[in-house]
């Protein structure tokens, strides 16, 4: 993780508001979109982008 002089992540990450700002994610938040449970991916190589779309 990046660190960012004067912002605290919190335990469940963060996200980017729509005008940059960013904020600290509430744990059902992080839950639904994949954080917790390991799901969620970043960035996705081509590689396996197609993998996943052919499943």
């Amino acid at each position: 993780m990046t660190d960012i002089p004067g912002f605290d992540f919190g335990p469940y990450g963060s996200a980017e508001k729509p005008n940059g700002e960013l904020r600290q994610l509430a744990e059902d938040e992080a839950r639904d979109v994949g954080l917790l449970d390991g799901t969620y991916d970043q960035v996705r190589l081509p590689e396996v982008l197609e993998q996943n779309l052919a499943r």
